[in-house]
Parts: C-alpha cells; structure tokens; sequence
C-alpha cells in the first residue's frame, strides 16, 4: 500500500491543500456506494482557509524528509484497521487534521533539532517603526548618549588626514595633497579658534582623552610598521641581531633624550665618551724615540686589545703561499706578520694534516695547496686574517707580499711530529731471536718502544722485545724468520718537533723617517753567507760515491732426505748421472803409409770441390746483378714511354678544352 501527499495551490498560492493518494486493486474499488461518494466529495471543501494556513506554517516550520527528497515519496506504514479513513472517487484518500498532526509530529519527533526554525509571529519591514526599532544595533548608529558612530567616524577620517598629510595612491596613481605652509598654518589655527561642536552628552573631556590615546597607540603602531617593514623583511623574519639593534638604539635614544640639556663635562661622567668627541690620551712607557722621530704626515691608529691578547703563545694559522710570489718558503725562515694590531717577525713550523689527523711537519710549503702554519706569537681570535713578508724594503725584486692565511687554533704546547728511522745492528742470533744494539743509548728509550715493529733491509719483519742489561740500549727482538748478521734493523717512529719561541716586534717607526724601510730582523744563514762571501763547505757524506760491494756467495741449498720424501716429484732435487766424457781414454791410432795417402787424397778432392763450389756462387751472383741492371733499365725506358704518352694527352686535352672555349666565345 503505497501514500503520497498532493499538494494543490490554488488563488495564486493563497489556499494549499493535502492528499494522499491510495492506489488500490481494481478488484476492490468495483462496487462503491453513491452515497458515499457524494459524501466525500462535499467533506474535503469545507474550510480550505483554515487548512491553508495550517499547511503554510507546517510548511515553514518543518524541512523535508531527506529520504523524500533522494527518493521521491515517503513510505509511511499504518493499520489496515483505522476506521476514519475516507476515500473520495476510489482513488483518494482525504488526510483529517488529526493525522496531519500526527504525521508532522512523527516527523519532527526530534524537535532539538537547530536546523528548524519555527516563525511564529512575522515583522512586516514596510512598517517604518519596525524599521527604527533596529536601527541603532548597526555600526552606523547611536549605541549610547556619548557614543554616536557618525560622530566618531568623522573624527577618525581628521585624525588621519592630520597624520598622514600628502598621500599617494599607489593602485590609482592619484596624488592627494594636505595643507601646506602659510595658508594651511592658517586653516588649522582657524580650526583651533571654532570649537568643534560635537554633542558628547556631558562625557567632552573623557571623549577627549580617549581621542588622544587613540592618536598615541596609532603613532606607536605606525612606527612599530616602519620598523620591521621598511627593509622589505617581515617580523617574522627577524633575528636576534635584529632585536638587539633595535634594544641598543632605544637605549641610544633615551640616553640621547635624557642628557641632551646636560653639560659635556658632566655628560661624560655618565655615559663615556661618545664617537666624534675629541678626547686627550695619555700613553705610559712610550719610547723616547717615538717623539724624536714623530712624523706628523703618518697617522696612527690607536686600537685596544681584549682579555687574553697580551699573551704570548703557540699560533695556529691556515697558511697558503701567494701565488705571485715565485719562490717556495721554507720552514724555520723567518717572515714578518702582520697579525690584528701587531707586526711581528717569527719563524713558522709548516704542517699538513693527514688522513689519521697527524700533523706531518714540511721541509717547504706546498705549491698550490694550503698548510698548517704554527710560531710563537701573541694570542689572537680565530679567523683572524694575517699577511706575511720577508723584507721591508720599498724596492724589492719579487711581489713584497710571500703569503696569506687566517688564523685556527690558540694554544699553549704545539702537535707538529716529524719521521724518524732508526737503525741497528744484530749481534748475536738464535734461530728466530735475535739481539740488537746500537738503535737506542738507554733501556728507558728501549721501553718506549716496547712492541714497536721492526724490519731489516732484507725485508725480513719483527718486533721489540725487552731490553738488556749489557750492553745500554741493546734489546732483544723476535723474527718471523732466522735473519744474518749482515743485515741492517731499523724502526720507523715519529717525534714532535720543537717551535722555536722566537718572537720580535718590529720597531721601524722608531727610526727616522729615511731608515725605516731598512730594518731588519733576525736574517738566515744564506743572507749572511752572500753578505760575508762564505761559501759552503762540502761534506763528505753529502757526496756520491762510488760504492764496490762484493758478491755473496750463498751456500747451495740443502733439503733433509725426509723432505725429499714428502716432496712432489717435480719438487724433488735431482741428482745427475755421472758424466763420462767419450774422449777421455781413447787410445792414440796410428796410420801407416798407404792410409795416410788415401786421408790426403779425400782432403785434395774436398778443397778442389770447395774452390768449384765457390767459382760458381760467384758466377752466379755476377749473373744476378746483370739481370737486375737490365730489368731497371727496362723499367726505365718503360716509364719514359709513359711518362710521354701523359704529356701527348695532356697537351691534345688543353687543345680541345681551348678550342671549345672559343666556340662558346
């Protein structure tokens, strides 16, 4: 069984009506009454007003059913046993207001519902006083007796105009220009003398100090813009520098507000000396020669150290060769630096850092490479820059400027480490042991090695053992072969390497004007050499020589016979056989006359067959050269020919290709 509602509007929508329409069995709706059906169709007219207003404000009231709306009707179940139910022509079924009510109840049973809003009493908005009654809830009303929105809106329009002045649009390009010299002086001392007459409702002052507090917080906002949108950076963007810069410039602003009316003298008291002033120093245990030899055309610069930068220490710098300068630098030379406030000469240590973090000390720095620079110097911050050169002579031969680098580490002991190959001598050997002497001068040195791996120069490898008590600095060591006593033992070690304290300030601006560029510092053996003509005495050891070594002469190798035995065949030794020479014991045969003729008959006959054989390689040869000379001859003449019958051809082909010119001429 299957309802639907019918609404019908009729008058132009004044009057609704409800259905339900029954779609029953055509069985059933055969036999009808007249009576009946004339009932019905007089019942469902009556009173169609009332039911109008009744659907309209249900309507209003209520939503529709969402399962109405995705599937077009709405199932509703009811007893087959209700008696009320009319029907009208077999096919509808007139709907009482007591089941329109139930049917509106079951559908807002949920009734907290605060999607449906239920209108009980309209407002007609043509009505002029139901419009006044809201009239003040806008902005643009009168919320109090001292508070009128227009009035105050106008006052913030002035306020503006009086803060910002001239203006220019920047979407429109228009120019709007405030009030300016006399004439605007004029208008705003006019508008000082007219009061303003603005009804406050008794409360003038207190709308007065709310307008300039108003004014102060849009000033402070304004300036609290400028500050952190003026760099093009939002304030999100802001650092901690930012904000310190901004703390230390409101302290210079306050502290510049505060003593602006005080004296100097006294201002100084309080705050310092502030940048521009002219001050007076006085400077304790100056050289006299700084006065003698003061040159007002060279300016000094006066600078202040910071705690711990009138040590003195060992400096660790980043150090490069500059590339201009054509020589390498090489170590313990001495090199005038210029380091922060101080000019210096030192003599550095070169160091380059391993792939384990050794510091390796260097003879020279490196071509194109940085390295590690340590000397005795005063403390300085890291990242410090420096500068080195070696002369302070206006005229030198090469680029002035020998290196750049930029100081690492500060620090009071130095870990630069040099190699070092010690050698030795066995003495006495068993077997895989051995005793060395001659690598160490005590047993203490001999205990710092302790475990330390040896080798000969056989290659045979080995470790230190334990010292001996005889003789001082032998030691006993292990092999992991039986080595000789012609062999040579050393060890490979490494020891730190010393940085000479070696630190001078440099003192030229202590000298006349026309000798400062001649100081000069501690110099190298070389330059004192060439200033004093020395020449180099020759060493010995340092030439090559000639070294006669005599061949050693190996035992032959024996193999135990149980080795033999175990040996693969083609392992095994071989032995030779005895070795019997055919000739040896021969008996001496004596030929007689007739033999001997015979022997020297076949000797005439092989000689006579040599010299023919000998005859006919020459006539042979003779005839081959002959042939040789015929055939190149003939070759000869051959090219020729050729050589001819080219040039004929040539000649017929530029004759034609003339001729077929002066045609087409």
């Amino acid at each position: 069984m299957e309802e639907d509602e019918v609404e019908n509007d009729e008058n132009e929508g004044d009057e609704d009506e409800q259905y339900e329409e029954e779609a029953d069995p055509a069985e059933d709706d055969t036999v009808l009454e007249d009576e009946d059906e004339e009932e019905g169709q007089l019942r469902w007219k009556s009173d169609l007003a009332t039911k109008a207003r009744d659907a309209f404000y249900a309507r209003q009231s209520s939503t529709a059913s969402l399962r109405k709306l995705v599937y077009g009707h709405l199932q509703e179940t009811e007893d087959d046993d209700e008696s009320g139910d009319e029907e009208v022509g077999g096919l509808f079924k007139v709907v009482r207001q007591n089941q329109a009510k139930q049917s509106e109840a079951s559908r807002v049973a949920d009734g907290a519902d605060c999607s449906l809003f239920k209108v009980e009493n309209l407002h007609d908005w043509d009505v002029e006083d139901v419009c006044n009654r809201i009239k003040d809830c806008f902005v643009t009303g009168k919320w109090k007796e001292s508070e009128d929105a227009a009035e105050l809106l106008k006052l913030d329009d002035e306020d503006e105009e009086e803060v910002f002045g001239d203006f220019e649009d920047l979407e429109t390009g228009e120019k709007v220009s405030g009030k300016d010299g006399e004439e605007g002086a004029e208008d705003e001392e006019e508008e000082e003398d007219k009061p303003r007459v603005v009804d406050y409702g008794g409360d003038a002052e207190r709308e007065k100090e709310k307008r300039k507090a108003r004014m102060e917080r849009k000033l402070k906002l304004k300036r609290q813009f400028d500050t952190e949108y003026d760099d093009g950076e939002t304030g999100a963007a802001s650092t901690y520098y930012d904000d310190l810069k901004k703390e230390v410039d409101d302290q210079a602003n306050l502290n510049r507000s505060e003593f602006d009316a005080m004296d100097d003298s006294q201002r100084v008291l309080f705050e310092g000396f502030r940048p521009g002033m002219y001050v007076r120093l006085e400077i304790e245990g100056t050289p006299c020669e700084m006065m003698e030899h003061f040159d007002p055309t060279s300016p000094l610069c006066i600078g202040g150290l910071l705690k711990g930068e009138d040590q003195i220490g060992y400096v660790q710098t980043r150090l490069k060769k500059h590339r201009w300068f054509p020589k390498v630098l090489k170590n313990r030379d001495p090199l005038i630096v210029s380091l922060g406030w101080r000019r210096f000469q030192t003599l550095p240590i070169y160091s380059i850092c391993d792939h384990n973090m050794r510091r390796r000390m260097l003879k020279y720095t490196p071509q194109h490479m940085h390295c590690d620079a340590y000397f005795w110097g005063p403390l300085t911050p890291q990242g410090t820059g420096m500068m080195a050169v070696q002369s302070l002579a206006e005229r030198q031969e090469n680029f002035r400027i020998v290196a750049t680098g930029v100081v690492l580490e500060m620090d009071k002991s130095s870990q630069v480490v040099k190699k070092l190959k010690l050698t030795g001598e066995p003495y006495k050997i068993f077997k895989k042991t051995a005793f060395i002497k001659g690598m160490f001068n005590s047993s203490l040195e001999v205990a710092k090695f302790e475990q330390a791996q040896i080798r000969t120069v056989s290659g045979v490898r080995g470790i230190i053992k334990k010292a001996l008590h005889e003789p001082e600095g032998a030691f006993r060591a292990s092999f992991e072969d039986k080595i000789l006593l012609s062999d040579i033992v050393f060890v490979k070690t490494w020891f730190a390497v010393e940085v000479p304290k070696f630190y001078v300030p440099v003192t030229n601006l202590l000298l006349p004007v026309e000798k400062r560029t001649t100081w000069k510092g501690m110099r190298t053996v070389g330059e004192i050499k060439r200033e004093r003509n020395i020449k180099n005495q020759v060493n010995p050891d340092h030439l090559y020589t000639k070294v006669e070594r005599e061949e050693k002469v190996f035992q032959p190798l024996k193999i135990p016979k149980g080795l033999q035995e175990a040996l693969p065949y083609n392992l095994k030794p071989k032995t030779p056989g005895v070795q019997i020479n055919p000739e040896a014991g021969r008996v001496a045969v004596v030929l007689d006359h007739k033999e001997r003729k015979i022997a020297n008959a076949f000797k005439m006959l092989r000689e006579l067959h040599g010299d023919k054989q000998a005859k006919l390689e020459k006539d042979k040869k003779q005839r081959m050269e002959q042939f040789s000379r015929m055939k190149l001859a003939e070759e000869e003449r051959k090219m020729k020919k050729q050589k001819e019958a080219r040039q004929q051809i040539s000649r017929m082909m530029s004759k034609k290709k003339k001729a077929a010119e002066r045609r087409r001429k």
